[in-house]
């Protein structure tokens, strides 16, 4: 009996697992089809577009003369997107926490899934639509520079990565590896921003706010922190020669997403306690 009475509770909280599962799964698949379906979203893409590659487009009478490489380090180094970059981030969701709250459509949900469920899947679709928009944008500048430049890598194009994390990646399988995890990085660096907005919108749920103050913060950040191997800049680029190893940059942002996440989520459920 008591044999029979454990495996009975098993199976109950087994069950309630795979519900939240469901939940958790239903929530940000309507929240992604909110994001994609919102102007911020694309204009977070043309916009971060134009700016990370203008400077290769600028340049295109030297494409039969350049290495990918020679290409990408112009986007990654000359525009004027690195500064901007947590701006593009934040835009296609970070605000949807002060609309909910706003419109009170947050309470009803809650009220029908619970505040923990809610605040997981708020949570998960910001750093998702963060992620995706970097992604994105690393890609599009990534196939640009692989497209356009006419010449091979060498080792001569590639010698200024020497000493640093890159050392010779971008001439293994033709930089395969170098830019997927530049992408990678790009991802995380989006996901971390987007939440940082999301902690922005917890606290002071204005839009306006949320979009302004994280940038502030990562301007902050990139002035007080300077050639700190912290500073949060060389964590999108990654080719500062201090930074000790590609894992290192992985983990420290890997590291900051898990407490941006958990900061997120405990502000969210405050404010919605209130």
């Amino acid at each position: 009996m008591m044999e029979l009475s454990s495996f009975t509770r098993i199976q109950g909280l087994s069950a309630a697992a795979e519900q939240n599962k469901g939940v958790n799964r239903m929530i940000i698949k309507a929240d992604l089809k909110r994001i994609v379906s919102g102007w911020q979203f694309y204009a977070a893409i043309l916009c971060g577009l134009a700016l990370f590659t203008h400077p290769v487009l600028l340049n295109r009478g030297s494409w039969a003369y350049a290495s990918p490489l020679e290409f990408f380090s112009m986007a990654m180094g000359v525009s004027d997107f690195t500064p901007f970059a947590v701006i593009f981030a934040v835009l296609p969701y970070g605000t949807a926490f002060c609309m909910d709250c706003k419109s009170e459509y947050a309470n009803s949900i809650v009220s029908r899934i619970g505040i923990r469920k809610y605040t997981r899947g708020r949570w998960a679709s910001a750093a998702l639509s963060g992620a995706m928009v970097m992604g994105f944008l690393m890609l599009g500048t990534v196939t640009l520079c692989l497209t356009g430049a006419k010449m091979p890598e060498t080792e001569m194009s590639a010698s200024f990565l020497k000493g640093g994390p890159w050392e010779n990646l971008p001439l293994l399988m033709n930089g395969f590896w170098f830019y997927l995890l530049r992408i990678c990085l790009a991802m995380l660096f989006g996901s971390l921003w987007a939440t940082v907005g999301l902690i922005v919108s917890a606290v002071a749920p204005n839009p306006y706010v949320v979009l302004i103050l994280p940038f502030v913060i990562y301007q902050g950040a990139w002035y007080l922190l300077g050639l700190s191997i912290f500073n949060p800049i060389y964590y999108f680029r990654a080719d500062f020669q201090g930074i000790p190893s590609l894992a290192f940059s992985f983990g420290y942002q890997i590291l900051w997403n898990a407490v941006a996440a958990l900061a997120a989520q405990v502000l969210m459920r405050r404010r919605l306690r209130r």
